[in-house]
């Protein structure tokens, strides 16, 4: 039965098409920046941002009555202590509405870079976006891959290559 089991799970890598990490790069910077739908999408999730910051922007003020402060709201003036560093949100997403503009993205990959790292900033793992060309069209990983495993669950565990660790097991139990 394991050993039935590693052969699906190899079949499926087998069956990934897969290319060169530089090829996948330059076709994701091959995606030209089309203005208008970058506007749009920033602009859409504005909404998303205020709902986060707590703040009003004079842009949607009539959508939201009352606004509680939320997580996002002290960023610009962290509190003393606070590890990471400032940042005004919406400073941020002005300067990207202003680089789509004013042309500085030479493509559609540079735009999603910098939405990404801006919501980022925040280091807030529930105000998250994932634009789609940096989370759909390609996945990086590398060819082998790593498990950290305790033999018994109280030593501390240590570092495999799975095909290897999954060998040995199926040999172990096979004989």
């Amino acid at each position: 039965m394991a050993e039935n089991s590693q052969n699906k799970i190899s079949n499926v890598w087998v069956a990934t098409p897969t290319v060169s990490a530089q090829l996948a790069y330059d076709c994701l910077n091959s995606v030209p920046l089309g203005a208008t739908e970058a506007t749009d999408l920033v602009n859409s999730l504005l909404p998303y941002v205020e709902w986060q910051s707590g703040e009003v922007d004079a842009r949607f003020e009539n959508l939201f009555e009352s606004l509680q402060d939320s997580d996002i709201s002290y960023l610009k003036n962290p509190p003393e202590g606070y590890q990471e560093p400032a940042v005004d949100l919406w400073v941020r997403f002005d300067d990207i509405l202003e680089n789509i503009k004013s042309g500085k993205y030479a493509n559609e990959y540079e735009f999603q870079v910098e939405l990404y790292k801006t919501f980022n900033e925040a280091h807030d793992g529930h105000f998250r976006f994932a634009p789609d060309l940096l989370s759909k069209a390609v996945g990086f990983r590398r060819p082998t891959q790593l498990v950290s495993v305790s033999r018994d669950g109280t030593e501390l565990p240590k570092i495999y290559i799975r095909g290897e660790l999954l060998t040995n097991v199926i040999a172990t139990i096979s004989s």
